[in-house]
């Protein structure tokens, strides 16, 4: 983790669970955050928990990964004020239990929105700092291991989210070819208590 010290990491979905806790051990090794949510006051409360040099080091923004301006603002911020995006942490995410074909549309097209555009804009922006400045960096999607198993009836997400993450995988295997210091990378784990409900995005 030396190598990343001082440098600057973006995560999405910051204000709990795995991305608050990425956020924390982040910080501990003298990384950068900049803790994206769309729930402000809960990325305050939990800045609030740390300590003084560690609260210092985490910046926070509200953003809806789902909006293209948003996500453009905010690394745009990051590009003036930090330097620029080192590490990127694809973890802002929207599970919806259900049928695809019983669910709203409009539940549907917020599992896109966030789980594959979202991925995508806040992809495009790290990669273009990261290039721009001829850096080495690293861009990680949190998914899920429902991606490969899915379970009946019970998570649309492992169908919206596996197969557009896969896509992106190819486009970064190309994105790959500028630098052997740009790394892509997927963490699937089992299952947490995390809050990816879609009351957030609708």
């Amino acid at each position: 983790m030396e190598r990343w010290s001082n440098r600057v990491a973006v995560i999405t979905g910051c204000s709990s669970g795995i991305g608050l806790q990425t956020a924390k051990d982040l910080l501990k090794a003298n990384v950068k955050v900049v803790g994206l949510d769309k729930r402000y006051d809960r990325l305050v409360e939990q800045r609030n928990l740390l300590s003084e040099p560690q609260k210092n080091n985490f910046h926070l923004k509200k953003c809806d990964v789902t909006s293209e301006s948003e996500v453009d603002e905010v690394f745009d911020w990051i590009e003036k004020e930090l330097g620029g995006t080192d590490i990127l942490v694809n973890n802002a995410g929207c599970l919806i239990p259900g049928q695809i074909v019983d669910l709203p549309l409009e539940h549907l097209k917020c599992m896109i929105d966030t789980n594959m555009m979202g991925i995508i804009y806040c992809t495009r922006k790290a990669f273009k700092s990261m290039k721009s400045r001829d850096v080495a960096g690293h861009v990680i999607n949190i998914n899920s291991i429902d991606g490969h198993q899915c379970v009946p009836g019970v998570f649309t997400k492992c169908s919206m989210n596996i197969y557009p993450v896969n896509e992106v995988f190819d486009c970064v295997n190309v994105i790959g070819s500028y630098s052997d210091d740009w790394f892509y990378c997927g963490v699937l784990p089992g299952v947490d208590h995390v809050f990816c409900s879609v009351s957030v995005y609708l």
